[in-house]
């Protein structure tokens, strides 16, 4: 996927050095059509909905885990234990951000598919 939408980009931009005005705006037309489609945005807010609460439960997870280590342990084995969680917090929403794009990617080729046939 990632490379089908690498590919659109970089046609885009060819089209655009080449002078082919009429490819650009086709391809500009195409990626019009996926951003005004209702489904699209349909799909697109429920995702973004299910994103943020992954981020909810991470971020209280990981709150939860800080209070448990700042009650139960002395400084030296604290520090440690909270370094460990915002790492394991950093990773979780870096893996979750990776996700969210990828799936807009697909999405957007998705829909390309459905309404135009394979590019």
């Amino acid at each position: 996927m990632n490379e089908q939408i690498e590919t659109y980009r970089d046609a885009l931009l060819a089209a655009y050095i080449e002078g082919d005005i009429q490819l650009f705006e086709r391809i500009v037309s195409v990626l019009k059509d996926v951003i005004n489609d209702e489904k699209f945005q349909n799909d697109l807010k429920e995702y973004e909905n299910e994103r943020e609460k992954k981020l909810k439960e991470l971020f209280r997870d990981a709150d939860e885990r800080a209070r448990i280590a700042v009650e139960s342990q002395k400084s030296p084995e604290l520090w440690n234990t909270l370094g460990e969680i915002q790492t394991s917090l950093s990773d979780a929403i870096l893996k979750l951000e990776s996700e969210y794009y990828d799936t807009i990617k697909t999405y957007i080729v998705e829909y390309i598919r459905r309404k135009y046939g394979e590019t």
